[in-house]
Parts: C-alpha cells; sequence; structure tokens
C-alpha cells in the first residue's frame, strides 16, 4: 500500500503538472504514466482533486477555483483518448460532486458564522447604506466584493440597482472576478436585469471585453480571459435570455452572437449553438 502510495504521488506531481502546462490535445504516448494501471491514474486524478478542493481558505476561494478546476479536469481529458475515459469515469464523477459539495458546505457554514459575527446587530438600514457606499465607489476592490457578498447573506436585496442602475452582479461582472459572479448567481443574482441605458450584465461584459481587445482601455493582466469565462458563465445560465436585442455602433439592433460572430469570439460563439441545441433538445423530447 505505502508503494501505492509512493507511486502515485510520483506520478501526480509529474502528470498533471506536464499536462496542464503542454496546452496540447496529443501527448507523447510512449510516456510511462500511460503505461500505469487505471487504478493509479484514478489514485492520482481523485488526490489531484482532493488537494486542489483541501486548500480553499473560505468559500471565495472555492468560487475563484471552481471554474479553472473544471476547465483543468477538461484539459486533462483532451491529452489522449485513455486520461478522456478515466476523466469520464462514473466513479470519479461521484466522488468529484460529493467532495465538492462537502467543502461547500464548510464553507458556506464558515461564511454564515462570520456574517452572523459581524452584522448581527446591524439594522437593514445600516446595511443597505454600507452597501450603497461601498457600489458607488470609483475604484471598487475584490475585498469590497466579498464584503458586499456578506451584506447579502443579511438580507440586502442582490438585485437592487445602484449607481447608473448597475447591480452587484454587472459590477462584479465588470471588474472580470468569475468567483464572485458566481457566487452572485447562485444567490440568486438575475442576468437580464438591465442599467438605465438598458444594458444587461451580458452585454456590458462583452462590450468590457472588446473594448479592451481594441485597446480602447487598459486594465490589468489577465482580465481577458476572465471576462471571456464570465459571458460563457451567463450563457449556461438556463435563466438567460440570449435572445436580447441591443444597439451596436457598427451592426445596429443586434444580438449577442452576432456580435461575437462578427469579432471573432469563436468560443462565445459555439456556448451559444451547444445552449441553443440543448434547449431544442430538450423541447423536441418534451413534444414527444
Amino acid at each position: 500500500m505505502k508503494n501505492i502510495k509512493y507511486i502515485s504521488l510520483i506520478l501526480l506531481g509529474f502528470l498533471f503538472s506536464e499536462i496542464l502546462a503542454m496546452q496540447k490535445v496529443v501527448v507523447n504516448k510512449s510516456c510511462d504514466m500511460l503505461e500505469q494501471p487505471d487504478e493509479i491514474l484514478l489514485l492520482c486524478l481523485r488526490m489531484f482533486i482532493d488537494s486542489r478542493i483541501d486548500r480553499y481558505k473560505d468559500i471565495f476561494e472555492f468560487y475563484n477555483d471552481k471554474y479553472n478546476l473544471s476547465q483543468d479536469l477538461k484539459s486533462i481529458s483532451l491529452t489522449c483518448s485513455r486520461l478522456n475515459r478515466l476523466v469520464q469515469d462514473r466513479l470519479l464523477k461521484d466522488i468529484l460532486q460529493r467532495t465538492v459539495k462537502e467543502r461547500y458546505n464548510e464553507l458556506y457554514q464558515v461564511l454564515r458564522k462570520q456574517v452572523k459575527e459581524e452584522y448581527s446587530n446591524k439594522k437593514t438600514k445600516f446595511l443597505n447604506r454600507k452597501m450603497n457606499n461601498i457600489l458607488r465607489k470609483k475604484v471598487i476592490t475584490y475585498q469590497d466584493l466579498k464584503e458586499c457578498i456578506k451584506i447579502v447573506f443579511c438580507g440586502v436585496d442582490i438585485n437592487k440597482k445602484y449607481n447608473h442602475g448597475y447591480t452587484l452582479l454587472r459590477i462584479a461582472a465588470s471588474n472580470g472576478h468569475k468567483g464572485i459572479v458566481q457566487f452572485c448567481i447562485d444567490l440568486g443574482a438575475n442576468v437580464n436585469i438591465e442599467d438605465h441605458c438598458g444594458i444587461n450584465s451580458l452585454i456590458s461584459t462583452l462590450n468590457y471585453l472588446s473594448a479592451i481587445d481594441s485597446r480602447v482601455i487598459r486594465c490589468r493582466k489577465n482580465i481577458r480571459r476572465d471576462l471571456l469565462d464570465i459571458i460563457l458563465i451567463f450563457i449556461n445560465n438556463p435563466n438567460v435570455n440570449l435572445d436580447y436585442v441591443f444597439y451596436n455602433f457598427r451592426l445596429g439592433l443586434t444580438n449577442l452572437r452576432t456580435v461575437a460572430l462578427n469579432k471573432g469570439y469563436h468560443e462565445i460563439v459555439e456556448s451559444i449553438d451547444n445552449r441553443n441545441h440543448i434547449f431544442k433538445s430538450k423541447k423536441l423530447i418534451k413534444i414527444l
């Protein structure tokens, strides 16, 4: 048993650090790791998942890495057919789902306890004023957004509009904080709420991404990838309105797919098409 664990740890360090760094679809098939039994590789995958989840210090870290973890597993599955089969293993999926749920519940209760200690004696008027003051700042930090989530836990409306009709979700999205965005959605944030100009969170994020690519604005490193991920999160939200029509300076009245296609955002177009295909399939099943 000790030998198995020793081998597993060696494989774990070699296997996943190499795979995630390669960014390739095909891996060298003569590699020793692929000659190991399925049981060893599955054990490595389980250890990889456990090590990622155990390192989360709070629920915000959980949300920040949740999307990245799923993408990393997808990258691993794309390296070769064997690893793809192992990543899709039903037992591994069940373990992943159970492990994630257990860790989420632990961190959720920790946050509830923190909120109770900090805000239990505060009145609704105070909480609304504090939320309003935070979201009206010229520069809103990640710590500010975390504080807003805590205030939402106390009962403040997560869909309330602030400066220019922006909601907490809209502000988190425009700052590229995809963990906060996903947390807001899980807490009931509405993706379709429009600001004073009639623009919702999805379209505003797309506009911000386009402005970055056009070098209209300068921003922090890696925000482009974060904004793109946020758009994909919005698209996969079952409540989002993908038929939403808005005005674009070049295209006039248009929709998300048309703008994404025009800009060359193939990931967005593919995600929209996949979602529409799933929706049509479900609709056909209901008819049958």
